[in-house]
């Protein structure tokens, strides 16, 4: 489907804007809630897994759900725990090569499929297109 291209494009856009950041950039705080270039990463790569689990391994991805919110420490935590300390280059190449994935898998997908998610159940096309906008 084509928002799975269009989500493509726009991560391939970000990945090029940061293909050549010096790694002390990837430290530095941003205009969104100060988070680091390194914490943006670690979210927009998490959810994007969470995104590619609706399509092919819905029990996990109910799983990390439900332990995101037992847990109780927050997203952000959970996500940087996740990680287990990846950063800087090699986040961007992890991120990078999921993106690939992710945008392959949602190009097969049905676009009307219902799939689950943390709040109510949505399309296919609607979660890629969640996913598009994020990165924005």
């Amino acid at each position: 489907m084509q928002q799975g291209q269009d989500f493509l494009a726009e991560s391939t856009a970000l990945y090029e804007l940061l293909d050549g950041a010096d790694p002390q950039a990837f430290d530095e705080p941003t205009q969104f809630k100060d988070w680091s270039i390194n914490a943006v990463l670690q979210h927009l790569h998490f959810w994007n897994i969470m995104a590619g689990l609706q399509l092919t391994d819905e029990a996990t991805l109910l799983a990390r759900m439900k332990a995101i919110f037992a847990k109780g420490d927050g997203m952000r935590a959970f996500e940087s725990d996740f990680f287990k300390g990846l950063s800087g280059r090699a986040l961007l190449d992890s991120w990078y090569a999921d993106v690939q994935g992710t945008a392959a898998l949602f190009d097969k997908a049905d676009p009307k499929q219902r799939l689950k998610w943390a709040g109510p159940d949505m399309s296919a096309r609607s979660s890629i297109t969640a996913r598009l906008m994020e990165t924005w």
